[in-house]
């Protein structure tokens, strides 16, 4: 993964994820709080979609999106500096490594859009399955949309 669109690609992943870090962590404080959420998201959504253009559906993803993969902490953490001050969220801190594929395998090879795709898939075993389909067959990655919807159902 080279290429200039590849490394846009990779850019993105980590903005966006980090944009759902900082809603998650430091606008709800880690607390999940669905009414709440729901509002703080319509609030920076009407502040951040006048300048930046990142409407409700948007932040909404983002958080679903760091809620999803936590373990892209440590990634992204090391990609940013040495030294970060960013820190360890609960979620993080409480995996199990076996529970996931390597998060730098999953940002180098997957697009943002792939893993919109797979937050579909609430069952962590059946998200890690198309995981590796689609990193087995990057090529044809985008042909597994389909798949993720149906993916909640079967299996």
């Amino acid at each position: 993964m080279n290429s200039p669109a590849s490394a846009i690609n990779k850019l993105l992943t980590i903005r966006n994820w980090l944009i759902g870090f900082y809603i998650a962590e430091y606008e709800q404080k880690g607390e999940d709080r669905a009414k709440y959420g729901e509002k703080l998201l319509l609030k920076l959504s009407g502040k951040l979609n006048q300048k930046d253009g990142f409407p409700f559906r948007n932040l909404k993803l983002f958080r679903q999106f760091y809620n999803s993969y936590p373990q892209f902490y440590a990634v992204i953490k090391e990609l940013l500096v040495q030294d970060a001050s960013i820190g360890q969220s609960l979620i993080a801190q409480s995996l199990n490594p076996k529970q996931y594929l390597p998060p730098d395998k999953l940002i180098d090879q997957l697009a943002y859009t792939h893993f919109i795709q797979l937050l579909s898939i609430e069952d962590s075993v059946k998200r890690i399955f198309y995981e590796l389909e689609c990193i087995k067959d990057h090529a044809k990655a985008h042909t597994y949309s389909g798949f993720f919807i149906k993916a909640k159902h079967s299996l």
